[in-house]
């Protein structure tokens, strides 16, 4: 019998990746923006720079501008902010079987978790 290898995406299988951004979201944006402000902000910028890699600082910047923030600081402040609400909470956005899911297949498969997007913010996720 050869390796067995067993794929999995982390978002949305084993994560539940928009209520950990929506909630990332409300715990960096003091003035109110909401998920729906995030996400308007991200096609916003996806429009704008369409021959570029997505970049979390002009995403958030985006959003910032929307409310009235421009300052700079402030939102390198946001993404500090974010990046590390991400790799503090993760876990606590685990779909409730995904442990269990990967102990069940550890000593039998090498487990490949896939996922895609920024670097640096898949790093933390």
């Amino acid at each position: 019998m050869g390796i067995v290898r067993l794929i999995v995406d982390l978002d949305n299988t084993l994560l539940f990746t928009r209520n950990l951004v929506k909630a990332a979201v409300s715990e960096i944006a003091p003035w109110g923006a909401t998920f729906e402000d995030y996400l308007n902000a991200d096609a916003s910028n996806r429009l704008e720079v369409k021959n570029k890699h997505y970049s979390l600082y002009r995403h958030l910047k985006k959003l910032a501008q929307k409310n009235g923030v421009v300052d700079f600081n402030e939102i390198k402040r946001m993404e500090h902010e974010f990046l590390g609400f991400i790799a503090n909470n993760s876990s606590k956005f685990l779909f409730k079987d995904a442990i269990y899911f990967l102990e069940s297949f550890y000593r039998i498969a090498d487990i490949v978790i896939l996922t895609y997007g920024l670097p640096e913010f898949q790093k933390y996720k």
